[in-house]
């Protein structure tokens, strides 16, 4: 167990830190661009990259530890996958203009444009 947490702890620095190495990156752009669909792109881009690195160090480390069953880590990258990208959904307004921090309308409402 102590091994476990600690290559999610691992992970998650790392995913960490890549983003936060990226920051001064989309800085630049967010202040050197008007496209939204680029910008929107490039914060996709890091996002995968980050995440690519860091699930990649723990499959690594489980793999070095031999843990014979992999399954329930990949679900659990999958989700881990799923729910960040679902935060970023509610923060949209970050990219472009909005009166407010955070959506008020749910999915359904922007689908149908009601």
């Amino acid at each position: 167990m102590k091994e476990i947490i600690q290559g999610m702890a691992g992970s998650l620095a790392l995913i960490a830190s890549l983003l936060l190495g990226f920051t001064q990156v989309l800085w630049v752009f967010s202040q050197s661009t008007t496209s939204e669909t680029f910008f929107g792109f490039l914060v996709l881009a890091t996002w995968l990259i980050a995440l690519f690195f860091g699930t990649g160090f723990l499959l690594k480390m489980f793999a070095q530890t031999g843990t014979p069953q992999t399954a329930p880590l990949r679900i659990w990258i999958g989700i881990f996958l799923l729910v960040t990208l679902q935060i970023s959904t509610s923060l949209r307004p970050l990219i472009g203009r909005s009166d407010s921090f955070f959506t008020t309308e749910n999915a359904s409402s922007l689908s149908t444009g009601e």
